[in-house]
């Protein structure tokens, strides 16, 4: 089990990489909506730690409750030697910005934290399927070449528990301006 702070988006943007999740199943490739727990959101992970202590959250609350975020997530990509399917997330000086802000209000709360996610080693990223083989992969790469670009607002974040899917809730990102 492990603990994963998910930076979620609106609707419109949640129902896009859904029908691309879609895609790939309707292709024979699982995507997150039938992997694990079947509860997974289109989202953005900010961090991945064993555990991420609850109880230590007002400063995390604070920085995304004053946040506005759109993300461009760009073109179908995969990790070497991971089987993860992902469209790219382009990191904007905000997106890295919040993400280094997240990780240092964070810095006590993390209980084994994974190195993937760390500040100057994360790769911004929506996972569309885990545990691909190679053929897998590449299929997916194929079917998704022409994947139109999603401009995405980002509405919410909270801690998802791998194993069971259930999230806690740790903030709503503000409206677009006006």
């Amino acid at each position: 089990m492990a603990h994963a702070l998910e930076l979620f988006f609106d609707p419109d943007s949640e129902a896009r990489i859904k029908r691309v999740w879609d895609r790939l199943e309707a292709a024979g490739l699982p995507s997150l909506a039938t992997r694990t727990h079947k509860r997974h959101r289109p989202h953005v992970t900010l961090t991945v730690a064993e555990r991420i202590e609850a109880t230590r959250l007002q400063d995390v609350r604070d920085r995304l409750t004053t946040a506005h975020l759109d993300v461009t997530l760009y073109s179908p990509a995969v990790f070497q030697r991971s089987g993860v399917l992902y469209l790219s997330v382009v990191p904007t000086l905000a997106l890295l910005r919040l993400h280094q802000q997240v990780h240092a209000a964070l810095h006590d709360s993390l209980v084994a934290p994974w190195g993937a996610y760390s500040v100057g080693a994360w790769v911004p990223h929506c996972t569309l399927a885990q545990g691909l083989t190679r053929e897998q992969l590449a299929g997916g790469i194929d079917l998704l070449h022409d994947q139109p670009i999603v401009e995405a607002h980002v509405t919410g974040a909270g801690i998802l528990d791998t194993k069971t899917g259930e999230v806690l809730p740790v903030g709503t990102l503000r409206a677009h301006p006006s």
